[in-house]
């Protein structure tokens, strides 16, 4: 009898566990060109952040999730040798990010980026 009970715990608890969202997702930036880029923002984010990195600088950016409830894309934002530039990151989902988080690196003319996924098949 007691079995059942803690069989029947354990089964809502792990529910609780696995239906929790994050309310934030994770950035890994690195400046990897010839200037400062100035006003980066990644977008959605509550908190409505704005920060530069220096050459060579890297920064873990977290955003703020709680008022983004549905599907959409993270867009990234900034100015570079006096030019505004803009670029699609990632989707995400019912307001959470996919992937365990997202290493971006910006050079002279482009945005590699580097998907880390929590589980990966190997």
């Amino acid at each position: 009898m007691i079995s059942k009970y803690i069989n029947c715990f354990t089964i809502i608890l792990l529910f609780f566990l696995t239906s929790c969202k994050s309310n934030k997702a994770k950035f890994i930036i690195t400046n990897n060109s010839d200037y400062k880029i100035d006003s980066l923002h990644i977008y959605p984010d509550s908190k409505n952040q704005y920060f530069f990195l220096n050459q060579k600088e890297k920064k873990v950016f977290y955003t703020g999730m709680d008022n983004v409830n549905n599907d959409g894309v993270f867009i990234i934002k900034f100015k570079m040798n006096n030019e505004s530039l803009e670029k699609g990151l990632s989707y995400y989902s019912n307001g959470s990010q996919i992937e365990k988080n997202l290493e971006v690196s910006i050079m002279n003319d482009t945005i590699l980026l580097k998907h880390n996924y929590l589980f990966t098949n190997k």
